[in-house]
């Protein structure tokens, strides 16, 4: 009931903000970007979407439910779930130069009982995920072959109240998911192809950590094809590559123990010791309501190493101007 209250809350915002989005006449600005006047058929993945940014130029609000189910057979210290409600921005600001602010929202942690050492007091933390805010460019955006590729840059400071308190001494007394280091810059390129009623998108970056002794850096990778099934209902498959490739050296962080754990987008644990790749396999559907207005239901899991995340469900809708 608690999840589905704090769902309801985003939605109720996000239908305000765009509201007086358009009391405030925004609507009558060439916000536009590369999907507007029917220039692109905009689909957009919906697996990865802190790191798989769409290539398109768009206005609009993407309110996101997402839920990660915790493995639980990793040295007994995981197990539970992690839920995060939130809202992306995005501002065209040109047809190809826009705003974007991917990440934000409010998190919860459910331990299991059996595996979140009651011994060591720990809680069930919730707060305030980081914020990001970036620019992004689209360098190649040919209309008539339905081609678009694009670069941004994006950064994330250290803004978020997400952390694990525990009895235990020090560092390990409270464990920073979100709120400490100094931050991230997110520096991606991504494109896309639509021919017919098929849509292919591939992205690919690199997720740097300015405080590289607290937190790990990692290259993210997505592969994504969608189809048409029916007019406005699009079936989609996505595949999703982290790799952390400069391991952190977080105090308290680096016994074997919990050593191999990051939490690939959601969180960084500071990564030290075998942090490997994270593959997951994405498959979900899409449907165009109005012709502002696209619903998503997703399902991920993980294929290769699970980290923090066994599998992982998604609800969100796209409102684009």
């Amino acid at each position: 009931m608690r999840n589905l209250i704090k769902l309801l809350m985003l939605s109720v915002a996000t239908l305000v903000f765009a509201g007086s989005a358009a009391a405030l006449g925004l609507a009558d600005l060439d916000l536009d970007g590369s999907v507007g006047k029917g220039e692109h058929k905009y689909v957009p993945a919906i697996s990865n979407p802190l790191f798989n940014e769409t290539p398109y130029i768009t206005t609009e609000v993407r309110p996101i439910y997402l839920h990660q189910k915790m493995p639980s057979n990793q040295a007994g210290l995981f197990g539970g779930s992690i839920n995060l409600v939130a809202a992306e921005i995005r501002i065209a600001l040109t047809d190809n130069l826009g705003i974007i602010a991917t990440k934000d929202g409010f998190g919860w942690i459910d331990f299991d009982n059996t595996s979140n050492g009651s011994a060591a007091g720990i809680n069930d933390p919730e707060g305030l995920a980081n914020i990001s805010l970036g620019l992004k460019y689209a360098f190649h955006n040919d209309v008539e072959n339905g081609s678009i590729a694009t670069v941004g840059v994006e950064y994330e400071p250290p803004s978020g109240t997400l952390s694990i308190g525990t009895s235990l001494a020090y560092p390990l007394d409270n464990v920073d998911l979100q709120e400490s280091g100094d931050g991230f810059v997110n520096v991606f390129l991504t494109g896309a192809k639509r021919y017919e009623k098929w849509g292919f998108q591939a992205s690919a970056g690199v997720n740097a950590a300015i405080d590289t002794d607290h937190d790990s850096s990692l290259i993210h990778y997505t592969l994504h094809a969608d189809y048409e099934l029916f007019e406005g209902f699009y079936p989609m498959v996505s595949l999703n590559g982290f790799t952390i490739y400069n391991e952190a050296n977080r105090p308290g962080m680096t016994a074997a123990a919990v050593a191999g754990f990051d939490g690939v987008d959601l969180v960084n644990l500071g990564c030290s010791i075998d942090c490997g790749t994270v593959l997951t396999a994405a498959g979900g559907i899409r449907m165009r309501a109005t012709d502002n207005l696209i619903f998503g239901l997703g399902l991920e899991k993980s294929i290769a190493r699970q980290d923090l995340m066994d599998w992982r469900t998604y609800a969100d809708m796209v409102i684009h101007f």
